[in-house]
């Protein structure tokens, strides 16, 4: 397992800091990035795998991607909110394999909201020490959601199992890969290694490819 998560990656999408009121209303949704919300003041709620999350001062929230969400501020509040994701190997979203908590609240809130603010300061630059700063930043938000996870061990067979057709995806990139090949670095059935595959990465494994 700690081999698999000295693979992590982190891409950050976007980040800021909004004030917010009830037009921050929001059904439906369900994207291919994870989020982090941290509400300096006021309140909103979140909604997501059927529990209700209320967004106030002294806590940090994380939604894992391609979840079911709800979102709304029934008055106003400031927030902080970073999209991002997080993948493991060949692109495997870490919270496939990690169950990680979705609240956490803040030992040290000062702290936290600093480190939010120096992220502000470093999203935007080009410089690349500025973007191994942003990064860092992010792996220590995600440790406080995942330092009491649960392990999915079914995922983490799968990872097992796909880790050489992964790489081997990612080193032929430039040639025409077909199922059958691919299904061989898995030693499985064609048929049996895609549905195997739409099972663990969610995408059929040509789809996996023409997406890379």
């Amino acid at each position: 397992m700690e081999d698999i998560l000295n693979t992590l990656k982190i891409e950050i999408y976007t980040f800021n800091r909004d004030k917010l009121d009830k037009r921050w209303s929001y059904r439906n949704l369900n994207d291919f990035f994870a989020r982090i919300y941290y509400t300096k003041n006021g309140e909103g709620y979140i909604i997501h795998h059927d529990k209700k999350f209320k967004l106030t001062p002294g806590k940090l929230f994380l939604i894992p991607p391609y979840s079911n969400m709800k979102a709304y501020c029934p008055d106003k509040m400031t927030q902080y909110w970073i999209h991002f994701n997080a993948r493991v190997l060949m692109g495997v979203n870490l919270f496939d394999i990690l169950i990680p908590s979705y609240e956490v609240k803040l030992e040290d809130e000062k702290y936290i909201v600093k480190q939010l603010k120096r992220l502000l300061d470093v999203y935007n630059s080009q410089e690349m020490i500025r973007k191994y700063e942003a990064d860092t930043i992010i792996r220590n938000f995600l440790y406080l959601f995942v330092k009491d996870s649960i392990v999915n061990s079914e995922k983490v067979s799968y990872i097992i199992k796909f880790e050489k057709v992964l790489s081997y995806i990612e080193e032929n990139l430039n040639k025409q890969l077909d199922l059958k090949d691919l299904a061989s670095k898995a030693f499985l059935h064609p048929t049996y290694f895609s549905n195997l595959f739409c099972k663990f990465m969610g995408v059929p494994p040509i789809k996996y490819i023409n997406l890379k």
